[in-house]
């Protein structure tokens, strides 16, 4: 692992050092500095819930002022846990009614691209080549229906992208440990991925804990990504609630967690 916990301006991000060197301006939120109180102490970049727009906003001028993007210019979807990416070449700013559904989001103009876990793996794409980026929700379902290697294949169909080319981070979820599912999750990675994706399930008492992480990881090389262009995060949402909100722990009455990079800046 090539992640590091930066402190700034007040607040803890990650960042993940192969998607610095190669130029992407991004991080993985914590829970640590903003102004949110109470079940969303305090870096809460959750929009929908008990939380004031009020304190929202401000946690997102915070991050604004760190990474150096305008509020003007986020990028965020519904996420339904599917396979849809979508494509974004105009900021929508943070509190738009409509947000399309998605769980994949790809760009390479100046934009805040967002997506939000509380326990799924969130995974940031950049092609060093043409500045173009993605940000990917990966869950359960999304990782058993291949949602990061879509967004790899639409960024080669609207901008040209190289798997070669691509720089991948994949941030802080729920451990192996934590994660304990029904058959059915491991079915549906086989489904997919075939025998291969057996040696990432691990079975106890019944039950399958499936090692989302490397999950993906396997799905970005077997896009074509080359493994040493990949950035895995060791850090677990449910086992340090200190730094991260996990639905498996609390339950939906909590903030979240965002992942977010910035297209189209020193692409090398």
């Amino acid at each position: 692992m090539s992640f590091r916990l930066v402190e700034t301006d007040g607040i803890e991000i990650f960042v993940s050092e192969k998607l610095e060197k190669a130029g992407a301006v991004h991080a993985f939120t914590t829970r640590v500095g903003g102004v949110s109180g109470g079940d969303y102490a305090s870096l809460n970049l959750r929009i929908n819930c008990e939380d004031s727009h009020e304190n929202v906003g401000k946690n997102y001028e915070i991050l604004a002022r760190t990474l150096g993007f305008s509020i003007d210019d986020v990028v965020m979807s519904r996420q339904v846990h599917g396979k849809l990416v979508r494509r974004a070449d105009a900021g929508e700013g943070l509190f738009r009614p409509d947000r399309p559904d998605a769980d994949a989001v790809i760009s390479d103009r100046p934009l805040a691209l967002f997506v939000f876990v509380a326990d799924c793996v969130p995974i940031l794409l950049y092609d060093r080549a043409t500045g173009a980026a993605a940000a990917v929700h990966a869950g359960w379902r999304g990782t058993a229906l291949d949602i990061v290697g879509a967004a790899v294949e639409r960024m080669a169909e609207e901008y040209g992208t190289r798997a070669r080319d691509i720089v991948a981070a994949i941030g802080p979820h729920i451990c192996c440990g934590c994660f304990e599912c029904g058959g059915e999750v491991g079915d549906a990675m086989a489904e997919q991925y075939g025998a291969d994706v057996a040696r990432f399930l691990v079975k106890k008492g019944g039950k399958v804990h499936p090692d989302l992480g490397l999950i993906n990881m396997y799905a970005l090389a077997r896009a074509g990504v080359s493994e040493r262009n990949i950035d895995l995060c060791d850090e677990c949402t449910r086992c340090t609630p200190k730094l991260f909100w996990s639905h498996r722990l609390t339950g939906d009455r909590r903030g979240v967690q965002g992942a977010v990079i910035l297209p189209g800046r020193d692409a090398k």
